[in-house]
């Protein structure tokens, strides 16, 4: 998947509400989906969502990184990925991997090892 960009968050200051539109609510027919929390790491935008499908009331919490960039076109951009996607990034709040449930995927079980070991090494280094 690629980068979508909004020219409606057009200067560099822009960041802190161009972060905060990524997190609003959205629905369809089917699903009503909430940001239950986030959390800004550098250019890197953890959160935790959560899907209740308006049928069954059933409901799914996933962890999304979005790496967002400001462009040359003068805009804000964002590339969104879950947990199952194993995004290359390791910075997610240990607390996020309590607040939703692992992914079946072995994929998902390899980034949430890595998160740890992440959080384990910065302690390590604190600590020397």
């Amino acid at each position: 998947m690629g980068w979508s960009t909004n020219t409606q968050y057009a200067k560099r200051s822009d960041k802190k509400t161009f972060i905060l539109s990524l997190m609003l609510p959205w629905k369809n027919k089917n699903i009503v989906s909430t940001c239950l929390s986030h959390s800004v790491r550098g250019n890197v935008v953890w959160s935790v969502w959560e899907n209740t499908n308006r049928n069954t009331n059933e409901t799914e919490r996933f962890i999304v990184c979005d790496l967002i960039s400001f462009f040359k076109n003068d805009s804000w951009g964002n590339k969104s990925m879950t947990e199952d996607c194993g995004p290359y990034q390791y910075s997610c709040p240990l607390k996020f991997l309590k607040m939703a449930p692992a992914h079946e995927s072995q994929i998902a079980k390899d980034w949430r090892k890595k998160v740890i070991e992440y959080h384990q090494s910065k302690r390590i280094s604190k600590i020397s």
